[in-house]
């Protein structure tokens, strides 16, 4: 199976990953195993509707089907523009199981208090072949459906620290103690601002509309420049960030991974105040690299 996420260091809680997609159109599509499940995305279904099994006639599933032959995954209805089939692997989704930083099961919005609507989670990544070894190897994340759901901005990648959370990777600039601007290296996707109430941090809302005058809460990006609608007070902070994806910079493991070998990590997801919440099956976890073989 290659590299695979797990949920806990024995190896036995798989993490779901995707081995295929379609966009668009069409009605097959190829997949590096058979399908634990099936889900069609669009912007009207950002948690994807999920398809039902036919091992009947797999390679001519009925209407809201799908099924499984020698390497292709069949749909029995054609894909229309904007939507996306996944095919999924079994296992638990990223923070899926992972109760809040204050101890909930599920993520409070409607609340000032940031860790309502923070969850984290210690993941680890092994090679599970026995001749193939893995270089160059990124740790990342993908948004199923663009525009819809949940949104890769509200992530974050850290190091593992010694069993613990480190630092996010991916920032491209901070402020403190005060001031309603600072310049950043690149664009970023998400801003997060810690307080004393709030060591933790929380996520602020892009403002793309009137970007250089965000609102109280928001903050806007304009010629490598991010400005805040609330500005910083003393022992307040906001650092921005990109996308992060780990690479061997953050872990040395993750340059070479020969058979058995294994890392891990930290994902953390952070959701601003009042915003709605979108069901994790929006995000898919994955890893790309150079494959080679030992002998």
């Amino acid at each position: 199976m290659g590299l695979v996420f797990y949920a806990d260091s024995g190896f036995t809680q798989r993490i779901r990953m995707v081995l295929g997609s379609l966009s668009d159109s069409g009605s097959s599509f190829a997949v590096s195993a058979e399908p634990d499940e099936v889900r069609k995305y669009n912007t009207s279904s950002p948690n994807g509707d999920l398809l039902t099994k036919n091992t009947s006639t797999p390679t001519s599933p009925g209407t809201g089907e799908w099924g499984y032959s020698s390497g292709t995954v069949y749909l029995g209805d054609a894909l229309a523009s904007g939507d996306t089939a996944v095919a999924f692997t079994a296992g638990t989704r990223v923070l899926e199981d992972v109760n809040t930083l204050s101890g909930k099961a599920k993520f409070a919005t409607n609340t000032t208090n940031a860790d309502d609507r923070i969850k984290r989670q210690q993941l680890f990544l092994k090679n599970t072949e026995t001749t193939k070894q893995y270089t160059n190897v990124s740790i990342l994340l993908a948004d199923l459906v663009s525009g819809a759901g949940s949104d890769v901005g509200r992530y974050g990648f850290a190091p593992d620290n010694s069993g613990s959370m480190g630092t996010l990777v991916g920032s491209v600039g901070s402020l403190s103690d005060t001031g309603s601007s600072f310049t950043v290296s690149a664009q970023p996707v998400s801003v997060i601002k810690k307080t004393a109430s709030a060591p933790n941090g929380f996520l602020l809302t892009e403002n793309t509309s009137t970007p250089t005058t965000p609102n109280a809460g928001e903050w806007g990006y304009s010629g490598g420049t991010v400005y805040l609608g609330d500005a910083l007070a003393s022992g307040e902070s906001v650092t921005a960030y990109t996308s992060a994806t780990l690479t061997s910079s953050d872990i040395s493991g993750l340059a070479t991974m020969a058979p058995g070998d294994s890392v891990t990590f930290w994902v953390q997801c952070t959701v601003p105040e009042n915003d709605p919440v979108a069901n994790l099956r929006d995000i898919e976890i994955k890893a790309t690299s150079t494959e080679e073989a030992t002998n």
